[in-house]
């Protein structure tokens, strides 16, 4: 009637408390209170859980560290600390500095390991991996509190600025670092073969020809640090270094040079925009010329042109054929003067050539006679 009746199972503890203040801490049994105890408030924990959430957790490890350190182990974590509490042997929680972490004694495998965040803010690769294998057990919302994680993709690299200072370059790979009290930003850089376009550039060559050259570069970045941090754009500055390399040397040839070659007119652009780009840690493959446009009157005079120079020398082959086959019957007239039976097959070659297009021919005064009408070479 005037009492009330508390049972702690095996795998509990209660926390007693009257008037808002810690009492004591129930083991496995039979408790029994008195009704006249006023405000009394229990709070009960599975120990099974190994990790203990207790409210103001500080406050009660200062205050009554005598009564909790006989089922409990207390961990405070410093400024520049952070832990890791592991429960079977898996990663469960991380620890923040001004925490403290309480375990329960007498229950399941606990441990716990307390890492200085500021002398290396590099988080180790194998806290890494523990944090990884965790998946959701870790809250999420501790760990974007206290650590910065990177992620490098094949070909690519990272710049670490800690504070606003470079700190390091990384490669491929997972990482992360403890922010806890700095401010860290990671800059991905694409190490990989890029393409510029450079469309639609007007050009006036030495002659004052206006052209409209279309071009391509391909570069890739060696020095990270040089072409994305101390440059504002370096894709910018690749675009303008091709647009004045192809003004320098557009602008000192005449269009028929230009014309001839336009791989040289490539090699000499990418010979000026690697110089240009080797101070930003750029290196150029390739800058290719796509397409030299002329203007529309510009494009009939030289038609015109090349049809002359075709024109000329289609007369200079025929003039050459014509020259080789009066050479050629000059030969023959020599061959058959003085030699009969020379002339006469020729004689008869004409003959026959003649008789193919008559459908009837009548021979009078036999083969000498009808020689003698149709054809006849005199020596």
């Amino acid at each position: 009637m005037f009492r009330s009746t508390i049972r702690v199972a095996q795998w509990q503890r209660v926390l007693w408390y009257r008037d808002g203040n810690l009492m004591g801490v129930l083991r496995p049994g039979r408790h029994v209170f008195w009704r006249r105890v006023r405000h009394l408030r229990l709070e009960s924990f599975d120990i099974s859980e190994g990790l203990a959430e207790l409210a103001n957790a500080a406050y009660l490890a200062r205050a009554h560290s005598d009564m909790l350190r006989e089922h409990l182990d207390l961990y405070e974590i410093g400024e520049k600390q952070a832990g890791f509490v592991f429960v079977n042997h898996q990663l469960t929680r991380l620890a923040l500095p001004g925490e403290v972490v309480a375990l329960w004694k007498e229950s399941v495998d606990t441990a716990i390991e307390i890492v200085e965040v500021d002398a290396d803010l590099a988080v180790a690769d194998r806290w890494v991996r523990a944090i990884n294998r965790s998946g959701a057990t870790v809250s999420l919302e501790r760990l974007s509190k206290a650590l910065y994680p990177v992620a490098v993709d094949q070909g690519h690299e990272a710049i670490v600025i800690v504070d606003g200072q470079i700190n390091r370059t990384l490669g491929p790979g997972r990482y992360a670092f403890w922010k806890l009290g700095h401010e860290i930003v990671a800059l991905s850089v694409d190490k990989r073969i890029q393409e510029i376009e450079i469309n639609g550039q007007e050009i006036l060559t030495r002659d004052r020809v206006s052209l409209r050259v279309n071009a391509s570069l391909h570069f890739r970045i060696n020095d990270a640090t040089r072409a994305v941090v101390d440059l504002p754009d370096v894709h910018g500055l690749a675009y303008r270094a091709v647009q004045f390399a192809l003004r320098r040397t557009i602008g000192a040839l005449l269009l028929d040079e230009l014309l001839v070659d336009k791989s040289k007119l490539g090699e000499d652009v990418l010979a000026d925009v690697a110089r240009s780009l080797a101070d930003a840690g750029v290196a150029v493959s390739m800058v290719g010329i796509k397409d030299i446009i002329l203007p529309g009157e510009m494009k009939t005079i030289l038609n015109r042109v090349v049809e002359a120079e075709k024109l000329a020398e289609a007369n200079a082959i025929r003039r050459r054929d014509e020259t080789q086959s009066v050479r050629a019957l000059a030969n023959t007239a020599r061959q058959l003067e003085g030699n009969a039976m020379m002339a006469r097959l020729k004689e008869l070659e004409a003959l026959q050539s003649v008789v193919s297009s008559i459908g009837t021919l009548n021979v009078y005064n036999g083969l000498d006679g009808m020689m003698d009408q149709l054809v006849r070479l005199k020596g």
